[in-house]
């Protein structure tokens, strides 16, 4: 797969890529889900985040590498059996 970033992307390439990024999200802890979506795409701040879920800051952002982390590899994976 190309970059997510194309400048044009058609429908097609468009749905592909949203698949793709379904089929990674499922592969993680709802709760670690629900953190990186309100980060990345609600755009809460850490501070946001850590009120709204009691946990302190540090464990936000460390839970955050690692579920980008987890995010890395298994799109390598993904993208290793379709190709």
């Amino acid at each position: 797969m190309e970059s997510i970033a194309d400048a044009h992307p058609t429908p097609d390439r468009t749905a592909l890529q949203r698949d793709f990024i379904n089929k990674l999200l499922t592969r993680i802890p709802e709760e670690d889900r629900w953190l990186l979506i309100s980060k990345e795409v609600e755009g809460f701040s850490i501070a946001e985040l850590s009120e709204m879920t009691g946990l302190n800051e540090n464990t936000i952002k460390v839970r955050l590498f690692r579920v980008r982390q987890n995010l890395f590899a298994a799109a390598a994976r993904l993208r290793s059996r379709l190709h």
